[in-house]
């Protein structure tokens, strides 16, 4: 375009400004359209799912033994094997080092121990089939009733038949101050076997286990004794 002092005047080029009306928005680079979110979406909802579905596995993995042979299955429900142990050796020589302290006869320790490991190994077995279940259905597992009644089955025999160890003395011909002596002997070497054998199951070493489930029980005798001979005096005033 020519300007009446002779000059030739060329058009300047608009250049658009971000935010005015009539301008373009930038075209996407190649890869990141519509389809392309959509894909990177799909993507990170297939790895959550497969992060659940691993959860679900591992979950299902810890009350499932991975073989049939014995050994497998053993140190599957070792962890149950362990602790219903130790639950039936200190609950049943607190109850007997009560009974002492109360100045009971062997009869009667004999009657009220027993009777208590029957009824807390059965609840204790108990527990743990509903702690299972429970567990199951919150993680969306259908287990069924064998494998949970198995684990209950393994904590019963295991509390009856390490929790009969303090009776033992009882039913030999001793007299009351060595039954008891014996009881503990008994009791307290169970406590340390048991207790080391815990290392299997958890991150303790096996000395200190042995110790700690020792203590522990020590523990609780001499408080269920005390108990038992303030209780003994109190009643008969």
């Amino acid at each position: 375009m020519r300007c009446p002092n002779g000059t030739t005047e060329t058009a300047k080029s608009t250049r658009s400004t971000p935010g005015r009306r009539g301008t373009q928005a930038p075209e996407p680079a190649p890869g990141e359209g519509p389809a392309s979110s959509r894909g990177r979406y799909d993507h990170r909802v297939k790895g959550r799912l497969h992060k659940l579905q691993e959860a679900r596995t591992l979950q299902s993995s810890r009350h499932d033994p991975t073989t049939s042979e014995t050994g497998d299955v053993v140190r599957h429900y070792l962890g149950d094997i362990v602790y219903g142990a130790l639950d039936g050796l200190v609950t049943t020589f607190a109850i007997v080092s009560a009974a002492v302290g109360a100045h009971r006869s062997a009869l009667v320790i004999v009657v009220l121990g027993g009777a208590s490991l029957i009824a807390d190994a059965f609840s204790m077995g108990a527990a743990n089939y509903l702690a299972i279940r429970s567990d199951a259905s919150a993680h969306g597992i259908d287990r069924g009733l064998s494998e949970p009644l198995r684990h209950a089955l393994f904590t019963f025999v295991s509390f009856v038949a390490l929790g009969a160890v303090p009776l033992i003395a009882y039913m030999l011909p001793l007299s009351p101050g060595n039954s008891y002596l014996a009881s503990g002997g008994l009791t307290a070497v169970s406590l340390f076997g048991v207790g080391a054998l815990r290392a299997t199951v958890s991150e303790v070493k096996w000395l200190r286990g042995g110790i700690e489930i020792l203590a522990i029980g020590a523990l609780a005798a001499l408080v269920a004794y005390g108990a038992g001979n303030f209780l003994e005096r109190l009643v008969a005033g």
